[in-house]
């Protein structure tokens, strides 16, 4: 499967993540290196401070991600990017146990999920907050299936919010994805993976309401709130890809605030979003399949039966 969302090793040749390695892995790759060139010639070639290099050499600190790969491209070394351990300068060390990242989880990041720069663009803010305790559950299970990694859990006992937080160094790989939450890269999502990234969109900030229709019987419409025109409208064109048409309402509350949904409310287009994208949250799922078993067997849109 072709998939943008697949960690390479280019996405850890980074200066803010470290690699830990074996003694022998160290000593054997250091022999071998320093019989190709000097020290001093490498740091110049790849830009290495030279004090740091050779802290690296005797083992006091773990290689940088940049310094480790370039080691590596630099003698033509093939090495497998899952199995590999990282860490940040003060988290808890993270494997790669899979190199598929699933859309979904994206998807709920880009909802109810924190993953940006601070203030200073020197640390990381990365946690998924949610009332719904199965929400969270996925959010972990998604995040377990890429990474072996441990979590900080609270719960916010104002609000009875749970808040899961995972090492911040999963949110730099994830950022050489698809960008920090407040600037989403969702057009380059390949089109087998819009249904996972829509899933876990809908999970976070999106509702299926059910009115009356004096002709249909019901009348539902699945909706997606956001704070962004632009990022709406990116939503709309993603459930185009599907097949499915939406529109984008710009909303003002009395007080001002301002919001934007993206909305599908045709029968036709509602079974397809329930069919294509679904859900994994247990209260929406639940809806959605009472929708569709009334929409289907109800009697009133017969054209449709082809959905079953």
């Amino acid at each position: 499967m072709i998939t943008n969302l697949k960690i390479k090793l280019a996405d850890i040749k980074d200066r803010h993540m470290f690699v830990k390695w074996s003694e022998t892995e160290r000593e054997e790759i250091f022999r071998f290196l320093l019989t190709r060139i000097s020290q001093q010639d490498f740091c110049e070639l790849f830009d290495i401070d030279d004090s740091i290099f050779s802290e690296v050499k005797t083992g006091k600190i773990k290689p940088s991600g940049y310094i480790y790969l370039s080691i590596l491209d630099f003698l033509g070394i093939k090495k497998d990017v899952e199995g590999l351990v990282l860490s940040g300068r003060s988290h808890q060390p993270i494997r790669i146990k899979k190199a598929i990242i699933s859309p979904e989880l994206i998807g709920l990041i880009h909802t109810d999920g924190h993953m940006n720069l601070n203030k200073r663009r020197n640390g990381v803010n990365f946690y998924f907050c949610n009332k719904n305790f199965s929400l969270v559950k996925k959010f972990k299970e998604l995040v377990l299936a890429t990474f072996d990694c441990s979590f900080l859990e609270y719960m916010d006992a104002r609000d009875q919010t749970k808040h899961i937080h995972p090492p911040s160094i999963i949110a730099r790989i994830l950022a050489k994805k698809v960008g920090w939450k407040d600037e989403p890269r969702i057009k380059d999502i390949k089109q087998e993976e819009v249904p996972g990234y829509l899933r876990g969109v809908f999970d976070g900030d999106g509702t299926i309401t059910i009115g009356n229709n004096k002709y249909s019987g019901i009348a539902p419409k699945i909706k997606i709130c956001s704070a962004s025109v632009n990022y709406s409208s990116q939503l709309s064109n993603l459930l185009l890809r599907l097949g499915i048409n939406s529109k984008v309402r710009s909303m003002v509350s009395k007080k001002g605030h301002k919001w934007c949904i993206t909305e599908a409310s045709r029968h036709r287009d509602i079974l397809l979003f329930i069919n294509k994208i679904g859900s994994s949250h247990i209260g929406k799922k639940k809806k959605q399949q009472f929708v569709k078993n009334v929409l289907l067997n109800g009697n009133q849109v017969p054209s449709l039966h082809e959905f079953k």
